[in-house]
């Protein structure tokens, strides 16, 4: 009888987790929400009753307005430095119009072997300019050229640059990057910031792609 218990009062438990943080079994939550997962393996196919890639691939990230999947990971060297480029799609999930925005300074990556990647040459106090096909918010200014209709997708790419510790190829990354929801009434308001995040993937992933 104890032990049923038990049972009950942790199925209970999971349940009401799960009303307030839908995302937690997944592999993406809300800025909200991604403190509370920070450490966690999460390896269970994320979004799979969602309308969206999220459905197909390990490698996608529920937002709730809009889905980011990974398409493409490339791994090479630029003399001292390794360039990590990520390849990610983000598809509308509204019945309305989106406008996304990429965060300046907020792009990271890190692998197995605790090497860091960063949007941005060590040294370099410049503009973040490793993103490409969606715009850049910094220096208290959006960018909007971002912008999906209901339903629709489209692709950005993110680079990275880093000093490898070692030699042997990391068998696993780790990329977190915060994404700007800009007003489409107010372009130059920031309606909410999503911190989203992948894990434990390299260059030979199977990236799938609708």
């Amino acid at each position: 009888m104890l032990l049923i218990t038990g049972v009950m009062f942790i199925t209970a438990g999971l349940a009401k987790e799960n009303q307030h943080n839908p995302g937690a079994k997944a592999a993406g939550v809300s800025a909200s929400g991604a403190a509370a997962l920070d450490g966690l393996d999460i390896r269970f196919p994320p979004c799979p009753d969602q309308g969206s890639s999220c459905r197909i691939s390990r490698f996608c990230f529920n937002s709730g307005p809009f889905a980011a999947t990974i398409l493409q990971f490339t791994d090479g060297a630029a003399g001292n430095y390794r360039k990590i480029r990520l390849n990610i799609r983000f598809q509308n999930l509204t019945t309305h119009e989106l406008i996304l925005g990429y965060h300046a300074k907020t792009s990271v990556l890190t692998d197995d072997a605790g090497s860091t990647y960063f949007c941005c040459k060590a040294g370099d106090s410049g503009r973040d300019t490793s993103a490409t096909g969606i715009g850049t918010n910094q220096a208290g200014k959006t960018d909007v050229q971002f912008e999906l209709e209901a339903e629709q997708s489209d692709v950005a790419t993110f680079e990275l640059w880093g000093v490898r510790k070692g030699k042997d190829i990391p068998a696993s990354f780790h990329y977190d990057v915060a994404i700007d929801e800009i007003d489409p009434a107010n372009p130059k308001v920031v309606l909410r910031q999503h911190a989203i995040f992948f894990r434990d993937f390299n260059s030979k992933s199977r990236f799938f792609a609708e």
